[in-house]
């Protein structure tokens, strides 16, 4: 059990989908006010930049899903 959740933890450091995903998050909580900052610009910007966000954020995790073809314990 112990050696699977090593291998797993050092296959999640090469994968491409964990590292998006991570850089993701920290961007959500590190730029907590970015909604409130963006807001200023909302007569600027396409009024639904944020579904535009949100849609290229899903389509790379499916796209990078897809390019997945190996268990975590695999990668290490």
């Amino acid at each position: 059990m112990g050696q699977t959740l090593k291998s797993r933890i050092k296959g999640a450091l090469r994968s491409v989908t964990i590292w998006f995903n991570a850089l993701v998050g920290a961007a959500i909580i590190l730029l907590p006010d970015a909604a409130t900052s963006l807001s200023g610009l909302q007569p600027y910007i396409p009024h639904n930049i944020f579904q535009w966000t949100m849609g290229i954020v899903v389509a790379a995790n499916i796209i990078l899903r897809f390019h997945t073809k190996l268990d975590l314990k695999d990668k290490s």
